[in-house]
């Protein structure tokens, strides 16, 4: 039996994170990272579920916008992969680089 996902269901997971990824103070360096971020995450037997019970349509209220009250745990977990992602990330360890002060000479 084939466990890999349907196309529906991965591009109804990446919807997901596209939206969780907007939602994230650090976007601007998690955007261009999403397809690996996707491939993690559906390896991911926590995140994945997250995703699917996140993508339910019970989880979306009025407007489809995600509904906050019910699935605010899964919504947490989910940033707070994202938030690990991007302190694990090569622009996190840059952004952090202190340029040493010039050395005088003697």
């Amino acid at each position: 039996m084939d466990n890999s996902p349907s196309p529906q269901r991965e591009s109804l997971h990446l919807t997901v994170l596209k939206e969780a990824i907007e939602r994230n103070p650090y976007r601007t360096s998690l955007r261009p990272k999403l397809a690996t971020i996707a491939a993690v995450a559906e390896s991911n037997d926590q995140i994945r579920t997250i995703l699917e019970q996140l993508q339910h349509p019970c989880a979306f209220g009025p407007l489809l916008r995600p509904n906050n009250w019910r699935l605010r745990k899964q919504r947490n977990k989910l940033h707070y992969f994202l938030t690990y992602i991007y302190f694990a990330s090569d622009d996190f360890a840059q952004s952090c680089a202190v340029t040493p002060p010039p050395t005088k000479d003697r």
